[in-house]
């Protein structure tokens, strides 16, 4: 309350209430697809995002008197690797970083919860810091958390078993091969009983592994990936390839019939990385033929 009176004891009085707001903004952090693993949990690194993952930060105007957020401020910046790898390191960061705050004040003004988005476009280790601030100047304590950015395709890896030998392509029915089989590593000749492991190289710098196996099987020039697919408890999409998604990289497959296959494979990896395709043709032959050793 608030009464006033002059000489001559004429009296006014006004009545206001005023909040006290004594309790920072509360911000949190959450990663949209694709990110590894499933389930992130903020203390058990590594975690790997891809530079396509929107990075949410929300911030509520914390306590029982709201004054509002006047901003949210955010950062990120490359680090070293080992930040990525344990959270502990990453917390106590303690190099210099000269980049500024990005504010995204124009969204938050007056607001008592609001979200913001951003990506983080290169690949690498990164340190993402932020923190908010309400209309009365109460900022909460930084945050901060590290993620590998990969965007590295994983590379595909055939590997023929034996029996094999080198494939001209010559006789082939069903597909023309004349310059395809020319190039190394094209054309086999094989068995029924010929290993063929198809495998995934996620490469360096950042890889996040966890690759799955995407392959196509034409037997006589039409599509026959079902029944192989079914052998790997796998689903064909609309490209007529099987996603083997039971079981990563590697895996072995043999052909079930002697004819001629063409066999197409590419790999991608837990944030859905996807790496070109490996092609090769196969004449598979009787259960034995001969061998030339040089």
């Amino acid at each position: 309350w608030i009464i006033c009176k002059d000489a001559l004891n004429n009296t006014n009085s006004k009545h206001e209430i005023y909040q006290v707001d004594k309790t920072p903004p509360a911000t949190t952090k959450t990663y949209g697809d694709p990110h590894y693993p499933a389930e992130i949990v903020n203390d058990q690194y590594p975690h790997w995002i891809a530079n396509t993952t929107p990075i949410t930060l929300t911030v509520d105007d914390a306590g029982p008197h709201k004054s509002g957020i006047k901003e949210l401020n955010y950062r990120w910046v490359r680090v070293d690797d080992e930040n990525c790898r344990s959270y502990e390191t990453c917390q106590n960061y303690e190099q210099i970083i000269d980049k500024e705050y990005d504010k995204a004040s124009p969204l938050l003004y007056g607001e008592n919860s609001a979200t913001f988005t951003f990506t983080i476009p290169e690949e690498s280790c990164h340190l993402i810091e932020y923190y908010s601030v309400d209309n009365v100047n109460k900022a909460e304590t930084p945050k901060r958390q590290c993620a590998f950015v990969d965007n590295t395709a994983p590379v595909p890896n055939k590997t023929v078993g034996n029996p094999k030998e080198v494939w001209n392509g010559k006789d082939a029915e069903f597909y023309n091969l004349t310059e395809f089989c020319q190039a190394p590593g094209n054309c086999w000749n094989v068995t029924t009983m010929t290993p063929i492991t198809l495998d995934c190289s996620d490469p360096e710098p950042h890889p996040v592994d966890n690759s799955f196996v995407h392959f196509r099987v034409e037997l006589d020039g039409d599509v026959d990936t079902q029944k192989y697919c079914d052998e790997f408890g796998g689903t064909v999409d609309q490209d007529g390839y099987c996603h083997v998604s039971e079981q990563n990289a590697p895996i072995t497959m043999k052909f079930n019939e002697t004819s001629e296959h063409n066999l197409a494979f590419y790999c991608q990896d837990a944030l859905g990385n996807r790496g070109p395709v490996d092609d090769e043709k196969f004449k598979v032959r009787e259960s034995a033929f001969n061998i030339t050793i040089n």
